[in-house]
C-alpha cells in the first residue's frame, strides 16, 4: 500500500495523474477478480482435494493448449502448423510424465 501512495503523488506531482475510464476500471476488476481471485481459489480447491500436487501440476501446462481452442473458437484466430506440434509437444510431455 506503500508504495501505491508513493507513485500516486509521485504521479500527482508530476501532473501526470489522470482519471481512470469506465472501460479501464472494468479491465481492471475482470483481471483482478477473474485473471487473479476466482481462478486461484479454484487451483487451490484442486490442490487441496487432490493426493498429490504432482496430479494438479501437469494441470498447468494443459492451460495453453485449451486457451488455443478458446481462441480459435470464440475470436476466430488460425492456429499455425508450429502452435499444433508445440500443443503436442505439451501433451506429450504430461504423458510422459505420468508413466
Amino acid at each position: 500500500m506503500r508504495k501505491i501512495l508513493i507513485v500516486f503523488f509521485l504521479l500527482l506531482a508530476a501532473g501526470d495523474l489522470q482519471m481512470l475510464s469506465f472501460k479501464s476500471i472494468l479491465g481492471v476488476t475482470y483481471v483482478g477478480l477473474f485473471e487473479m481471485g476466482v481462478t486461484f481459489l479454484i487451483w487451490l480447491k484442486a490442490l487441496k482435494l487432490s493426493k498429490t500436487t504432482a496430479n494438479v501440476a501437469g494441470l498447468i501446462y494443459l492451460v495453453p493448449f485449451l486457451s488455443l481452442i478458446v481462441i480459435y473458437f470464440v475470436l476466430g484466430e488460425t492456429i499455425l502448423p508450429s502452435t499444433i506440434i508445440g500443443a503436442v509437444l505439451i501433451v506429450g510431455g504430461i504423458i510422459l510424465q505420468r508413466y
